[in-house]
């Protein structure tokens, strides 16, 4: 997050914005396919513009769910808000669970299109010496991206201002508020910026070299004709199983570098996700 205070009159403003962006960070919860064509139920939020000569209490770059939660939570505080995200009118490209018992108190539980009564954690196959499985009877489920941004664009309100473009630089000054430069030439201004596009962190400058831990997932929507064995109401949450891996003593090798669990969301008796996560570290994934 980048602070940059004005001048004069603008003091006040200033601290009563970065309180502002602090309370609603505190107060909001946000949840951590390919990208489907654009939606028109979610065609509002890339429908205004900007005035360059306004100066927004807050200025978001990124419209994924931290940054809408961040949005929503700063418009009930009265705060002048500017989104910027170039895929404004697009759904979220990944996919998302929560438990319910999270979101139902934040109002989102209806921001669910599957939602499974168990989760099961597997370590290795029921065999002497094993490390026991375990059975989550907590209900899990899957965010649908297109209900939830949607309820966060109209939680900001008509006075937040949806601007689909990509941020290309931020320039903060000591004397004035800091700017937002945008893709299409033009620019906004605000008291307080707050950099929401994702775990790269693009405007978020670092005192060293800025090398992340990652966790990498590869998932995939399945259509199986003759359907799958998956029981509908319970979710693998965690496979750590890796027989599949046989005699192949580099790749059993890689997987004890870089540990993964397989995630499984049944969906329907023919539709199915899975996604293979390998967990955080650092080269995860690259060999």
């Amino acid at each position: 997050m980048g602070f940059a205070r004005s001048a004069g009159d603008c003091s006040v403003r200033w601290m009563r914005a970065v309180r502002g962006v602090a309370l609603a960070a505190a107060c909001c919860r946000a949840f951590v396919l390919p990208t489907k064509p654009r939606h028109p139920s979610l065609s509002r939020a890339a429908a205004r513009d900007a005035p360059e000569n306004d100066v927004y209490d807050v200025v978001i770059c990124g419209a994924g769910p931290s940054g809408l939660s961040l949005a929503s939570a700063c418009a009930r505080r009265d705060l002048s808000v500017c989104v910027v995200d170039p895929a404004l009118d697009k759904p979220w490209p990944n996919n998302y669970g929560v438990w319910i018992d999270e979101v139902e108190p934040l109002g989102y539980g209806d921001c669910c299109d599957a939602v499974w009564r168990e989760s099961s954690v597997v370590f290795e196959d029921a065999g002497a010496g094993d490390l026991a499985n375990v059975t989550l009877r907590r209900p899990y489920g899957r965010v649908d991206r297109i209900a939830l941004k949607r309820r966060l664009v109209d939680e900001c309100g008509p006075s937040t201002v949806f601007v689909s473009e990509g941020a290309r630089r931020v320039d903060h000054r000591d004397d004035a508020p800091s700017e937002v430069s945008l893709d299409g030439g033009s620019s906004v201004r605000g008291l307080a910026v707050v950099d929401a596009t994702g775990f790269k962190r693009k405007f978020v400058e670092h005192a060293a070299a800025f090398d992340p831990g990652l966790q990498v997932t590869y998932g995939a929507l399945l259509d199986v004709p003759g359907g799958h064995p998956f029981p509908l109401d319970k979710l693998v949450l965690m496979d750590y199983r890796d027989g599949y891996l046989g005699d192949d003593a580099a790749a059993v090798k890689r997987n004890e570098r870089f540990p993964s669990f397989m995630y499984v969301m049944p969906l329907s008796e023919r539709k199915i996700f899975f996604e293979e996560t390998i967990l955080a570290s650092r080269g995860a994934g690259k060999e």
